[in-house]
């Protein structure tokens, strides 16, 4: 991955915050900067966009391979050999993705997701 996302918490000091920049600039790293929100910036756009691909093939739109092509030629979202959103979806990331959708609804999340 050539991104981190730097999240500056409610008491961070601007030291320590430089220090992770410094930190992660000399790892090669490109930093984007996030406010302290629930799954921060790419997760908060991956995830609803993987839980629509899921949906896309639940219903029978398209299937696994039309679903990546679209995606890979239409979106140009590849990820190395796989292409984004089906073919990178294991179960347990479908589970995560899952809880991670039910935590964003509920105001309150639950002891366990799944």
């Amino acid at each position: 991955m050539e991104l981190v996302e730097l999240i500056r918490g409610i008491a961070t000091d601007d030291a320590t915050f430089e220090a992770a920049k410094e930190f992660v600039t000399r790892l090669g790293k490109h930093i984007a900067v996030s406010e302290d929100f629930p799954a921060f910036i790419v997760n908060r756009i991956l995830l609803p966009m993987i839980n629509e691909a899921i949906y896309t093939l639940y219903e029978g739109v398209g299937n696994v391979e039309a679903i990546d092509a679209a995606m890979k030629l239409g979106a140009h979202h590849p990820m190395g050999r796989w292409n984004l959103p089906i073919s990178s979806v294991s179960i347990l990331a479908s589970r995560s993705c899952r809880c991670c959708m039910r935590v964003w609804r509920t105001p309150v999340p639950p002891a366990r997701c799944w």
